[in-house]
């Protein structure tokens, strides 16, 4: 796109027109992107992208906008200049109703955001802008070396608890606090997911203290139990030592929280709306949990652990059946609650093992454990789970079931594979296998087929390209 812009002007602005027309705003950061490299035969289009007023409030463009502002601002003529600073003046929209310390935040809002904007502008500040500039300069200091511009204003990540409360208060006082706190709702007002972060940071730096805290966790809002078991992974993930029989049972209680509900924000809250980002906060820190070292879950939880997947493997979701047309191998494992709670599965599988030598040998861990091959038999059912998110985890994590039980796969790679009645389950099987395991000789002869299948794909597309042309 660069080059484009850079080599052909008639094009380049038929280009540029139809990116800023598309709906995605993906496509105008492109083309804004494309305009800092613009060259002097492209100054109208650069004009007519700066003195767009819904660019210049798009918060989603807004790095790439002031990008291009840096760097052609004086390409622009006076009155396309004149409309950006009075823009820059006028700012945002201030809300009605704020109360004196809302209004008072939004004012230093507003000013270190019209101080980014004129910084951007610094060459070219007439004697109005610089004077301004040098009272903002003044008042909050000089701007850090590429400082990114406001995105926004996240006034509602505001704490009612910081850090140093929340270290110093009973355990009691502040598991009340967590019951019955609630936010009043106003313009940068305290909120749930503000003092959800401040537990996370909490957690982390007091993970032992947290984890015997969990008994009285359940009952507490989902915002604030997912920001704990983020905190605690965290720490796991360091090396630290937590209670890991009462981290589980609260794990119990958390999948058993509003079953097949996915994560759901509230904007005008900020705070969740169901259990589902606890369920996936907690599928984190059991997968830390299955690390070798100190901080590792004791193989006597198994039972427990497990108990734990098998609820969150079982949450329901929709899929349609034809499958989804465009998708991408890396990101269809996390889709649902359930393909996470699956892709613990194989590594579930080694920890309750305890084996860590090395893979000489079939271990016939799946059929030594007649709960594992069922939820993994049952995943393999297309009519109990077209997922193709689900599919994607065997194939992902083919190698290490593999060395688990070489004869159970064995017996199932015609399911994990189907046919060409399941194409997309394949196709998802087969792409997320390619991309996470590789081209490995070892599998080559239980997988000869799908090579084939792939290559005979493949050579189908390029001859269908031929026949085209």
């Amino acid at each position: 796109m660069v080059n484009v812009v850079r080599m052909n002007a008639d094009g380049a602005r038929a280009v540029l027109a139809d990116l800023r027309a598309r709906d995605s705003g993906i496509f105008r950061r492109i083309a804004l992107h494309a305009l800092c490299s613009a060259g002097a035969d492209l100054r109208v289009a650069v004009g007519e992208f700066l003195t767009n007023r819904e660019l210049f409030n798009d918060q989603e463009c807004e790095r790439e906008y002031w990008s291009v502002a840096r760097e052609k601002f004086g390409d622009l003529d006076d009155a396309d200049q004149q409309f950006l600073f009075e823009w820059i003046a006028e700012g945002s929209k201030k809300p009605e109703g704020l109360s004196e310390e809302d209004e008072a935040a939004w004012d230093e809002m507003a000013a270190r955001m019209r101080l980014r904007r004129l910084a951007c502008l610094k060459a070219h500040l007439r004697e109005s802008e610089r004077e301004d500039y040098d009272q903002l300069i003044e008042r909050f200091g000089e701007l850090k070396e590429r400082e990114p511009l406001t995105r926004g204003f996240a006034g509602g990540m505001r704490s009612p608890l910081s850090r140093e409360d929340v270290a110093g208060l009973p355990n009691d006082e502040l598991v009340s606090i967590l019951k019955t706190w609630e936010s009043d709702g106003g313009f940068l007002a305290p909120s749930q997911s503000g003092l959800g972060l401040v537990l996370t940071e909490a957690a982390k730096e007091a993970p032992g203290r947290f984890s015997r805290m969990m008994g009285s966790f359940e009952g507490l809002h989902p915002t604030h139990v997912h920001h704990v078991l983020d905190g605690l992974c965290a720490a796991v993930g360091q090396g630290a030592t937590i209670e890991w029989d009462l981290v589980i049972a609260l794990g119990s209680w958390v999948a058993t929280r509003e079953p097949g509900v996915e994560p759901k924000w509230d904007s005008d809250t900020e705070q969740d709306q169901t259990w589902g980002t606890a369920h996936r906060s907690m599928l984190s820190l059991i997968d830390v949990g299955f690390n070798e070292g100190c901080g590792r879950i004791p193989v006597s939880l198994a039972g427990n652990v497990w108990s734990v997947l098998e609820r969150l493997a079982a949450i329901p979701a929709d899929h349609p059946k034809g499958g989804y047309p465009d998708y991408d191998p890396n990101s269809l494992e996390h889709e649902t609650t359930r393909s996470i709670a699956l892709s613990k599965v194989p590594r579930y599988l080694w920890w309750r093992s305890g084996d860590t030598s090395n893979h000489a040998q079939d271990r016939g861990l799946i059929v030594a454990m007649p709960d594992v091959g069922a939820l993994l038999d049952r995943a393999l059912d297309p009519e109990r789970e077209p997922s193709q998110g689900v599919r994607a985890v065997f194939g992902r994590y083919f190698g290490p079931m593999y060395w688990a039980d070489r004869a159970w796969l064995h017996d199932r790679i015609d399911r994990l594979f189907p046919d060409e009645e399941g194409e997309s389950l394949w196709s998802a099987a087969w792409r997320a296998y390619i991309m996470h395991t590789g081209v490995h000789t070892i599998f080559f002869d239980e997988l000869r087929p799908q090579y084939e299948r792939a290559v005979e794909g493949v050579w189908g597309c390029i001859s269908c390209s031929v026949i085209r042309c």
